[in-house]
C-alpha cells in the first residue's frame, strides 16, 4: 500500500491534503479522485456560477503523479 495525497484545486485556489490515504496503486487513487470530483460537482449544479475542479495526486514525497479534473458549465439554448 502507498500513501497518496489529494490536493484540491478549485477555481485556481489550492488546498493541500495533509494526511493522505493508503491505496494499493495509482489507478485506485485516480478513481478515488474522479469520484470525489463527481460528488463535488453534483453538489454545485444548482449554483449560478459553476466551477472548474481538479485533484492533483501526489506521492509520499509530495511529487505530483496525476491530475484529475472536470469543468462543469451550464448553457441555455433559448
Amino acid at each position: 500500500m502507498q500513501r497518496f495525497f489529494f490536493d484540491l484545486v478549485e477555481d485556481g485556489v489550492s488546498v493541500s491534503d495533509a494526511s493522505g490515504i493508503l491505496m494499493p496503486e495509482l489507478d485506485n487513487a485516480e478513481l478515488e479522485a474522479a469520484g470525489a470530483i463527481a460528488q463535488m460537482m453534483a453538489d454545485r449544479v444548482s449554483r449560478a456560477n459553476l466551477h472548474n475542479v481538479a485533484v492533483v495526486i501526489r506521492d509520499a514525497g509530495r511529487n505530483p503523479l496525476a491530475r484529475v479534473s472536470l469543468t462543469l458549465t451550464r448553457e441555455r439554448m433559448s
